[in-house]
C-alpha cells in the first residue's frame, strides 16, 4: 500500500510537472494567437480607412462630373433658347 501511495504521489508529480508545462505552451501559443489577431486588426483597419477614402475620392470626382455636366446642359439649353428667341 505504501508502494502504491508513493508511486502515485511520483505520478501526480510527473503530471504536474507535464501539466505545467503544457499549460506554458498553451499560454505562449494563445499569446501568439492573441499578437496576430491585434495584427490582423490593424491591418483591416488601415484596409478599412484605405476603402473610405477611396469611395469619398471617386464620390467627389462623380460629383464634381455631376456639376460639370450639369453647366454644359444649362450652357446648351442657353444657346438653344438665344437662337430660338433670333428665329
Amino acid at each position: 500500500m505504501s508502494q502504491q501511495i508513493s508511486d502515485l504521489v511520483i505520478n501526480l508529480d510527473v503530471d504536474n510537472a507535464t501539466f505545467t508545462e503544457q499549460i506554458a505552451r498553451i499560454k505562449s501559443q494563445l499569446k501568439n494567437m492573441a499578437d496576430d489577431s491585434d495584427k490582423s486588426l490593424g491591418k483591416v483597419g488601415q484596409a478599412a480607412e484605405r476603402q473610405a477614402a477611396a469611395l469619398k475620392q471617386m464620390g467627389d470626382a462623380g460629383a464634381r462630373a455631376a456639376n460639370d455636366i450639369q453647366a454644359q446642359q444649362s450652357a446648351a439649353a442657353s444657346a438653344v433658347s438665344s437662337e430660338w428667341q433670333k428665329n
